[in-house]
């Protein structure tokens, strides 16, 4: 179970620093970030994608918000709920972005969107279903 509990924490630790650096560089460079993801067709406004950048920096900060707190069971509650929260967004954005992509509204260069924010969303379903960091259940 503690081995469980340390992938988890892993996973949580790679999907914050990943989308806290991602939203962070929308922020601070939101064109130089989407050439730098292969994205070929640029949005005229950056204003926009630092929008997007803030969004992307707080589920990234998210995940680390845990990582303040003293491991036990006020750490593993807390990542419940934030690994609830997160997978709602990621299944609304690998939804979004597949559609969009699907229809050519976005280019298929997005698909690493779709594919990273299903990746997580399916991956955090499993750790929420199987209780991994429920303090009172035993697996």
């Amino acid at each position: 179970m503690k081995n469980m509990k340390r992938w988890v924490y892993g996973l949580m630790l790679l999907a914050g620093l990943m989308d806290a650096t991602t939203g962070a560089l929308l922020l601070a460079a939101p064109m130089w970030t989407l050439d730098l993801m292969g994205i070929s067709v640029l949005p005229l406004e950056p204003l926009y994608q630092r929008w997007i950048g803030a969004f992307v920096c707080s589920v990234g900060c998210s995940y680390l918000f845990p990582f303040l707190l003293p491991a036990g069971p006020v750490r593993d509650q807390r990542s419940i709920g934030i690994l609830t929260m997160a997978t709602i967004v990621r299944i609304f954005i690998a939804a979004f972005s597949g559609v969009a992509i699907a229809t050519g509204a976005l280019e298929p260069a997005w698909l690493s969107v779709t594919f990273t924010d299903a990746t997580l969303a399916i991956l955090q379903i499993v750790v929420l279903r199987k209780k991994i960091l429920d303090p009172g259940h035993a697996a």
